[in-house]
């Protein structure tokens, strides 16, 4: 996320500089050769000085840590954003850590990416045509109107929402999705007693699992932030699965081509 964000700015022509922060000097030589950055530094507070705009590509409390170690490192009026799963968690915590900052933050969240991971999967159009919730911390400010402009710069569409509601859309359209896809796998892969049944999966499968094979430090944070709210789909899903298997148990297979067949419809509605 953070280098697509990189390449993206400097082909967009966003900023004067774009400084970038990473511990491993691996990542920070690659970030450079493949112009995401400016500049790269392993230092925080050196990747802060003078920043305009900081945003956060981190799991969802790293975010949190980061900012309460440097919190007084903002310069005066700059915005702080994110681009993390979950807000509600987030925004509880970061906002009174910056309650005596210089510095607002302005949480959002791009629908982008992949299950792929690393400088290795970046490019520069991940953030064309996707969708980015904004979610203010007092309402629709002028910084708010900034992250707006900015994500419309690099080809973004944009909607504003309050935390709680954004968390309870993501876990319904895309945190129960990954834990199905988990679940899923270790189904099929881990309690299967066959040791070839990997030779037997096909396009549909690896389809449905691909999200699978995201980050376990982003998803640990991901449900643990947002715990309430995937419950909540999770027992939705429950009742789903409940009601086919009663339909499948009953014989009723007219119900289950009904079923299918409404669900094909959803499907291409999307």
């Amino acid at each position: 996320m953070g280098g697509s964000l990189g390449l993206a700015a400097k082909r967009c022509k966003i900023a004067t500089e774009i400084c970038g922060y990473a511990r491993r000097e691996e990542t920070r030589t690659q970030a450079t050769a493949m112009g995401a950055v400016d500049t790269v530094t392993d230092s925080v507070k050196v990747a802060l000085k003078d920043a305009d705009i900081v945003i956060f590509c981190l799991p969802v409390f790293t975010i949190c840590d980061f900012i309460k170690k440097f919190s007084a490192e903002f310069s005066q009026n700059c915005i702080i954003t994110d681009v993390g799963s979950t807000k509600g968690d987030i925004m509880n915590a970061i906002i009174p850590l910056l309650k005596d900052s210089p510095a607002e933050f302005i949480g959002s969240h791009p629908i982008a990416g992949s299950d792929q991971t690393g400088l290795d999967a970046a490019t520069d159009d991940l953030y064309s045509n996707a969708m980015v919730i904004i979610t203010p911390n007092n309402g629709e400010t002028s910084a708010t109107t900034q992250i707006e402009k900015f994500w419309h710069t690099l080809g973004s569409k944009t909607t504003i929402m309050n935390a709680e509601q954004h968390d309870q859309i993501m876990a319904a359209t895309s945190h129960l999705p990954h834990i199905m896809a988990a679940i899923l796998v270790d189904t099929v892969l881990a309690s299967n007693n066959n040791d070839n049944i990997t030779e037997f999966c096909g396009s549909g499968f690896r389809d449905t699992t691909r999200v699978a094979g995201g980050s376990e430090e982003i998803w640990h944070d991901i449900v643990k932030s947002n715990k309430a709210a995937i419950t909540e789909q999770l027992n939705n899903f429950s009742t789903v699965l409940n009601k086919f298997q009663t339909l499948l148990e009953n014989d009723d297979f007219e119900q289950l081509r009904t079923f299918f067949a409404d669900n094909m419809e959803r499907r291409k509605n999307i």
